[in-house]
């Protein structure tokens, strides 16, 4: 049952963090811009977003390990980089050998980066930092994040434009 669904799931969640890191973005700046003055509840939404756009990666990487170590190459993905006869680490190596899987392993290390940031700032002694550091800063990581979903997001917008290609 879940080799049917598990490649839904993955688009699934690659659709989710895409929107979630453009409403994170958004958030972000209006937090650092300051233009209203519930600055903080900007803030506390594009900590909220980003921790769902992060949840939405971790289970594409999720998905993408599940299709390549069960070798189930009714995905491209895993009929293009994989082999039965594979050793582990070669088989761990093939979740970037793709040009997808390497933009989804830059979104990995770039959520964990950004969460031990978000992290840092909410610690109670960088409190009053927050709001002039955090908000400028993830704003940043966000739209990388934002970019970085849409190489990855496969979906077809108009007639023959793909905006890019799911793994």
């Amino acid at each position: 049952m879940l080799r049917e669904y598990i490649g839904s799931i993955g688009h699934f969640s690659v659709i989710i963090s895409f929107v979630s890191a453009l409403f994170a973005t958004y958030s972000y700046w209006i937090a650092s811009k300051k233009l209203e003055n519930n600055g903080k509840f900007w803030l506390k939404t594009a900590r909220i977003s980003f921790g769902i756009h992060s949840i939405g990666i971790f289970a594409v990487v999720l998905s993408l390990f599940t299709i390549i170590f069960n070798h189930y190459f009714e995905y491209h993905y895993a009929w293009d980089n994989s082999s039965l006869s594979l050793p582990l680490g070669y088989a761990i190596s093939c979740f970037w050998q793709d040009q997808e899987g390497s933009f989804l392993l830059w979104m990995f290390w770039d959520v964990i980066l950004g969460l031990l940031l978000i992290a840092y700032f909410n610690r109670k002694s960088a409190k009053l930092a927050s709001m002039d550091f955090e908000s400028p800063m993830m704003t940043i990581f966000s739209g990388v994040q934002v970019f970085l979903s849409s190489m990855i997001l496969g979906v077809v917008i108009y007639g023959d434009f793909k905006l890019g290609s799911s793994p």
